[in-house]
Order: structure tokens, then C-alpha cells, then sequence
């Protein structure tokens, strides 16, 4: 079998001008065992949080007060929905 080989060069000027790509980073989220877990384009301390939580909520769809979030989440939907109890108040978390 022949040895593959792969090379690769990183070019940049400080004189450039950034491109648009290059300013809209992403931020890339990982779970303790090494699996990418999000990757989004705001940072989580900049999104709003629950009041009953404090869980960092992450906008899929635009409403009057917030724009949608670009992001991908890397998890398995949930087919049932789950009871949550929370100081005595049951919640639905579909």
C-alpha cells in the first residue's frame, strides 16, 4: 500500500484586510468525553438565561424582542416529552 502523504500551508498578512468570514468566528462547544456538543455564533454568556434555572436560552426562531441564533446542535431529539419539578412547580420540557 502506498503512504499517504498530506501537507498543508497557512498563509497571512498583517497587512490584509480581515474578510467576512474570517470576522464572523464561531464558537465551538465540547462535551467532557471529546464529542462537539454546539456550535454557535454568539457567545452563551451573551444569550439570555431561564429565570427558573438559569439555563442559556438559544433562539431557533425570530420573535419581536430577539433574532434568530445560527447554530447546530449535535444531540438526539427527545420523542417524549419530560416532567421537570422545580421548588414545587411541574414543568413540561418537550
Amino acid at each position: 500500500m502506498p503512504k499517504v502523504v498530506s501537507r498543508s500551508a497557512v498563509s497571512s498578512s498583517t497587512d490584509a484586510q480581515p474578510t467576512a468570514s474570517a470576522a464572523a468566528a464561531l464558537r465551538v462547544y465540547y462535551c467532557i468525553c471529546g464529542e462537539f456538543i454546539l456550535v454557535i455564533e454568539k457567545s452563551l454568556a451573551g444569550l439570555p438565561k431561564r429565570e427558573t434555572d438559569g439555563a442559556t436560552i438559544i433562539r431557533s426562531q425570530d420573535n419581536s424582542t430577539m433574532k434568530t441564533v445560527v447554530f447546530k446542535l449535535n444531540a438526539n431529539p427527545v420523542n417524549e416529552p419530560v416532567l421537570v419539578e422545580r421548588y414545587e412547580v411541574v414543568s413540561l420540557m418537550a
